[in-house]
C-alpha cells in the first residue's frame, strides 16, 4: 500500500512540474480613447528589441496594468505608438493614461514577454510626443512564481508562502513502532 501511495504521489508530482506558468499576455489592442500621445520608436530602439516573432508587440501601460496602447514591430524600422489617454466623459472609470502618468512598456515575442525600460522615460501629455532614439533595455518577465513546499496546514512541515505541493509533508503519528510488537502502527513515528 505504502510502495502505491508514493508511487501516485510521485507520478502526480513529476507530472504538475512538467508544465511551466505561462505568462499573461498583455493584449495586443487598447481602447482609443479619443485624446492620446504619441511615443517614436526610432531604428535603434526597435533593432534593440530583436522582434524573431511575427506577432511580436510593444504595449504601453498606465499605473494600473491597463494596455493604453500597442504597435506591431515585426519587421519594421521605426513606427509610432499611440498612447491613449482617459476619457474625459467617462467620469468613474478610468481608460487610458492621466495626465503627467508616468507610462510602462512591455514587449511580446511570441510566448515570450519583457519588461521594456525606454530609453528616455514618457509621462502622459495629451498631443504630446516622445522619441526614443537610443536602445531600449529588456528584461525577462519571469512568470513561474510557483513556491514548492508542504501546502498542508496540519503537517509539521506546512510552508504559508508555498503554492504547489511537492509531497514533502511531514506528520506526528502516535503509535506503536516496534515492529514485533501486537499493536505495531507501520504509520506511526512518534
Amino acid at each position: 500500500m505504502k510502495k502505491l501511495l508514493f508511487s501516485l504521489v510521485f507520478i502526480l508530482v513529476s507530472l504538475s512540474h512538467s508544465s511551466y506558468a505561462q505568462c499573461d499576455l498583455p493584449a495586443s489592442d487598447a481602447m482609443n480613447t479619443g485624446s492620446n500621445m504619441t511615443v517614436m520608436l526610432t531604428p535603434a530602439l526597435i533593432t534593440s528589441l530583436n522582434a524573431t516573432e511575427e506577432n511580436a508587440y510593444v504595449v504601453a501601460l498606465n499605473s494600473v496594468g491597463l494596455v493604453i496602447g500597442f504597435e506591431n514591430v515585426f519587421g519594421i524600422d521605426q513606427t509610432a505608438l499611440a498612447v491613449f489617454g482617459d476619457d474625459a466623459t467617462t467620469l468613474t472609470e478610468i481608460d487610458g493614461a492621466t495626465s503627467n502618468e508616468a507610462i510602462s512598456f512591455q514587449f511580446v515575442n511570441g510566448t515570450d514577454l519583457y519588461d521594456l525600460l525606454m530609453p528616455t522615460s514618457v509621462a502622459y501629455v495629451t498631443n504630446g510626443i516622445s522619441f526614443q532614439t537610443a536602445a531600449g533595455i529588456l528584461t525577462l518577465v519571469d512568470c513561474d512564481d510557483t513556491v514548492s513546499g508542504c501546502t498542508d496546514s496540519i503537517a509539521n512541515n506546512f510552508n504559508e508562502f508555498a503554492t504547489e505541493d511537492d509531497a514533502s509533508c511531514t506528520y506526528t503519528i502516535s503509535g506503536c513502532t516496534d515492529s514485533i510488537a501486537n499493536n505495531f502502527n507501520e504509520f506511526a513515528t512518534e
